[in-house]
């Protein structure tokens, strides 16, 4: 909140508020002491000042406006301006905006304020202002177009909060009513240069809030941080692909590995399943399939066990004879394997013996071997020897309800 606060204090903010008070307080003073001694010399004093008068407004619009695009574009501190970029003459917009709204205040203030007409001038002072400085603000390379269209684009972007955008045109009321006050106050004058900085910096922050429905060309942001790093991630990751290469290209291939495996350590790298995607593009297989066999154990690990059956799938496909690190592994993924993957894990499992010769769920293998043959493969006979096998060689499994229950699916259902 206190950063908010003084953000039209930060920058080149004092040096435009005060220089804006000070002399447009100077120049109101000359023209109400030459009023108040001959009216008609004051008359002349003002018609000959007014243009400076209006240029230093002007001047406080633009800066204003600088703001709203600056602070909407996604810069949190105040810009970064020289005189010469606060010229209104080089942008008619400016001077249009003061103009109008000059007009329309001047009217609002010349009425009774009793009256209807008075209330009706100063809604429609607030209403005008804050659509026309922020639409003027947005003309400028971010929403292409002053016209009724961007304006509706701009209220559905925005929403119950577009009804924020009033405080512009409010500030727009306050800072006039200050000009034209009978006898010039250089503190209400401060006031309504600070308050007309800070509410078009709340609107660039409103409108950066809501940047993805406006469809805003923004400079920062969260989505082009994230980007930024990203890109930078996948530089990184792709002058360490031209290392592997080389080291891969002179057979070096566990050397390699072991600087995939520090890459992959490291939290400032990529994360693994993209490092996974872009190693199925490398020209090696060799080293594809060692991140591949590390992987899928850390996958298991982290009971990811669908993606590690698919990655364990696409090694098998690349070449047949791979296979994971444990019998308990393989088992486990092969829960996940679905009917179209019945040749990958028939393949995985017909050498399971000889590959585990020692493992204790040799019984499961077989019994998951007879079931895809069965099922899925059209090997009626071969599944049934297996089955017969299993309850010859492990009684305890053929004993479990799940063994026997199939068993008696295929015997009823027996030519």
């Amino acid at each position: 909140m206190r950063s908010t606060l003084f953000y039209p204090l930060r920058g080149p903010g004092p040096w435009v508020i005060g220089g804006f008070a000070l002399l447009i307080w100077v120049l109101l003073s000359m023209v109400s002491l030459i009023g108040a001694h001959e009216p008609f010399a004051g008359f002349m004093a003002a018609f000959f000042l007014a243009p400076a008068i209006f240029l230093l407004c002007a001047v406080l619009v633009n800066y204003a406006l600088v703001i709203l695009r600056h602070t909407a574009r996604g810069h949190p501190e105040p810009p970064t301006v020289d005189l010469p970029d606060l010229n209104p003459v080089r942008q008619g917009h400016v001077l249009m905006v003061v103009l109008v709204a000059a007009v329309v205040t001047g009217i609002v203030l010349s009425s009774l304020t009793e009256s209807v007409s008075a209330a009706l001038f100063v809604v429609s002072a607030i209403v005008l202002g804050s659509s026309i400085v922020t639409l003027t603000a947005l003309n400028d390379s971010i929403l292409a177009g002053l016209n009724p269209g961007q304006h509706a684009r701009l209220l559905r972007g925005l929403g119950v909060e577009s009804l924020g955008l009033l405080v512009v045109g409010l500030s727009w009321f306050l800072l006039a009513a200050a000009l034209t006050e009978n006898q010039p106050n250089l503190p209400a004058l401060l006031g309504a240069a600070y308050l007309f900085v800070l509410t078009h910096n709340l609107a660039g922050r409103l409108l950066f809030r809501h940047r993805l429905d406006l469809d805003l060309e923004t400079e920062l942001s969260p989505e082009q941080t994230n980007a930024a790093h990203w890109a930078a991630k996948g530089k990184a990751f792709r002058a360490m692909l031209m290392d592997l290469h080389r080291l891969c290209m002179t057979d070096r291939v566990s050397e390699a590995y072991a600087q995939l495996a520090t890459y992959l350590d490291a939290d400032e790298g990529l994360d693994e399943a993209s490092v996974y995607l872009a190693l199925k593009d490398f020209h090696d297989p060799r080293l594809r399939l060692e991140h591949s066999f590390h992987y899928i154990s850390r996958l298991v690990r982290n009971r990811d066990r669908r993606r590690a059956w698919q990655v364990l799938r696409d090694a098998v496909l690349e070449d047949a004879n791979f296979r994971p690190a444990s019998d308990e592994i393989l088992i486990s993924v092969l829960d996940e394997a679905l009917p179209d993957h019945a040749q990958q894990v028939e393949c995985l499992l017909a050498d399971f013996n000889q590959r585990f010769p020692d493992s204790h769920l040799a019984a499961n293998a077989l019994f998951r071997l007879a079931r895809v043959r069965i099922d899925h493969l059209g090997g009626r006979t071969e599944g049934l020897a297996l089955l017969d096998r299993i309850a010859t060689e492990h009684p305890e499994f053929a004993g479990q309800q799940r063994f026997r229950d199939y068993r008696s699916r295929q015997d009823n259902a027996a030519p």
